[in-house]
């Protein structure tokens, strides 16, 4: 009774501990539109030279992020109880915590600024591929800069100009339409998810509407990561019913808006190949046919407004060379002094090749088990079940993520966590379990150190930091899990 309450009371203090935080990032709005500060300076009281901002930037994020992370631990228990959750508890703490997420502004992350920037240069005509834009983040920086290129897909790109001309270029309209838009897409993947899902549709909903970091990264600070995991699990759903052509068109809308699911291509393919026989051959040949010329003449449809050559793709390749918070870049920045003491000019070479073979023989150990199975049905000696599928897509985007991904930002590990409760709630696995559990709630305490030091990520402790309290538990448990050889009984 007395773990009820308790748990009762954690619920409510991490819901309205949502309205706390908006009330506080709207409490200098006007100073902040106005650009007397911003959130990396002089806020929240906008006091030119106050030197408590640092520390009271922190203090409150600590406050605010220790809250959710209890709320969310509580949330997590109700994968392990058959208590129903009532209606009234289920609308009250959603219903604050959602509207607390909309009104929030996004205080530790300038992106959902930036597509607001990016919108607008493209309704003026402006190639955001080829041509310098510029980009103007209020809240961030008080003077408008210039970006180099972008590395979004041209979807996003058509998405940020559609709803900047609906909202005819007023920034906070310009929030608000975003954020409804993502909260939709929150509810149509937690649809996704609980198709799978064994709980009760109450205390399913609760669990999902209530997870922090969504509501922190995909509502409160505007990450769209939300709508291409949608379509990637529309096309694994397609994929589990034969529907190809639909797998197609979901892969490359999802593409088309980061290309984050090119990564599970060759998956999907060996899906198609394990179901092909001698009595389908003919009717999957021509489905492929028309698929990929279906998707082919999208994708030149998608590109046409932007497209002039190679060169377009130049800032996407730059920005995959940006080092930041992961395991590469503080691998490779604590070995560079040595390193520039004996190679000098050519160290950079020589290091970034170093780095990214002793991270590539761990990323092909730890997803060796999947492509030796793949060997298997690529010959036809083996078939493997749907689960199986979902998990090679899962753990290879989980390594990629913590294993080779240069940059890491605290809304990286959402695309992960709606495909692993999908497995999670059909396997019951515990090394799976804790993946996900350190996943959602750890991340958060990114904010703390980077508002802190006025988002400064040059240091190389912010990097270990970053590794050691966000990366290093879920690999170390996909480590041990591969050493199961990723059983999932």
């Amino acid at each position: 009774m007395f773990q009820s309450q308790i748990k009762k009371i954690g619920y409510y203090v991490g819901s309205f501990s949502w309205l706390a935080a908006a009330a506080v990032t709207l409490f200098s709005i006007g100073n902040l539109l106005n650009r007397q500060c911003t959130f990396l300076q002089s806020w929240p009281f906008c006091s030119p030279g106050d030197n408590t901002q640092s520390v009271f930037q922190g203090g409150f994020v600590l406050l605010i992020i220790g809250l959710l992370t209890m709320s969310g631990y509580y949330f997590f228990n109700l994968l392990q109880t058959e208590t129903l959750v009532s209606t009234r508890l289920l609308v009250v703490i959603t219903g604050v915590s959602l509207l607390g997420t909309l009104l929030l502004l996004p205080f530790t992350s300038a992106d959902l600024q930036y597509f607001y920037s990016a919108g607008k240069a493209v309704a003026a005509g402006i190639n955001p591929y080829t041509t310098n834009w510029p980009m103007d983040i209020p809240f961030f920086n008080g003077q408008a800069k210039f970006a180099q290129g972008i590395m979004y897909g041209p979807l996003s790109v058509d998405l940020f100009a559609f709803i900047v001309k609906i909202t005819r270029s007023s920034l906070l309209a310009f929030m608000a339409v975003w954020k409804i838009l993502l909260l939709a897409v929150f509810g149509l993947v937690g649809y996704l998810v609980q198709k799978k899902s064994t709980l009760p549709k109450a205390n399913y909903w609760f669990f999902w509407l209530l997870q922090p970091l969504f509501l922190w990264e995909w509502i409160g600070n505007g990450h769209f990561d939300g709508i291409w995991v949608a379509l990637l699990l529309l096309a694994m759903f397609a994929a589990e019913k034969s529907k190809w052509w639909l797998v197609g068109l979901s892969l490359t809308l999802g593409i088309w808006i980061k290309f984050i699911p090119a990564l599970t291509l060759p998956w999907f393919a060996l899906w198609w190949w394990q179901g092909l026989n001698r009595e389908n051959w003919i009717k999957r040949a021509v489905e492929l046919l028309l698929t990929v010329g279906a998707s082919g003449l999208a994708t030149l449809w998608f590109w046409q407004p932007y497209w002039i050559g190679l060169e377009t793709l130049k800032p996407i390749v730059v920005q995959s060379k940006w080092a930041v918070s992961s395991l590469f870049s503080a691998a490779y920045y604590s070995l560079s002094p040595t390193m520039q003491g004996w190679f000098g000019e050519m160290s950079h070479y020589y290091l970034t090749r170093l780095v990214h073979g002793l991270l590539f023989i761990i990323l092909i150990y730890l997803v060796y088990p999947y492509i030796k199975a793949a060997l298997k049905i690529l010959f036809k000696q083996q078939t493997m079940p749907t689960l199986w599928y979902y998990n090679a897509i899962f753990v290879t985007l989980l390594a990629y993520l913590l294993v080779w991904q240069k940059s890491f930002w605290p809304w990286y590990p959402l695309w992960l966590i709606p495909l692993g409760l999908m497995i999670f709630f059909q396997a019951k696995n515990q090394y799976l379990k804790k993946i996900i559990l350190s996943l959602s709630l750890m991340p958060l305490i990114f904010y703390v150190p980077w508002m802190t030091y006025n988002g400064d990520l040059s240091a190389l402790w912010f990097y270990w930091f970053v590794v050691i309290a966000i990366i290093a538990y879920p690999l170390w448990q996909l480590f041990i899990w591969r050493r199961k050889n990723f059983e999932l009984v």
